[in-house]
């Protein structure tokens, strides 16, 4: 699984090169410019983005919810305070890693 935010209008070809093999891409918001996320795309993976407030798609979902080996997980791109019934959350926005759990929730951002 490879999870990246907050691109605004840039993806290195060495970020491409680190995902290129991940079973699946996740892009948590403000990729800005529509070419970068066709350039995750384009790699046969299966794919997934919300958008961020930086993002004027408006086919990409603000929120997305999934359940993967039984963990009920939220991506999205503006953190919330407290998600019940959401057992990890993904979010972007901040630009800053996170890996905290508060109560049972895990949050995480990969950062920019």
């Amino acid at each position: 699984m490879a999870v990246l935010s907050d691109t605004h209008d840039r993806l290195p070809d060495q970020v491409v090169e680190a995902v290129r093999d991940a079973d699946e891409v996740w892009h948590l918001g403000d990729v800005c410019d529509e070419a970068i996320a066709a350039r995750l795309e384009a790699l046969n993976r299966p794919f997934k983005i919300v958008r961020g407030n930086c993002d004027s798609c408006l086919d990409w979902p603000l929120a997305l919810d999934l359940e993967i080996a039984g963990f009920r997980i939220r991506l999205t791109h503006i953190p919330a305070r407290t998600v019940p019934g959401i057992d990890l959350f993904f979010h972007g926005h901040t630009h800053v890693p996170r890996d905290e759990t508060i109560g049972k929730t895990r949050f995480l951002n990969p950062g920019c």
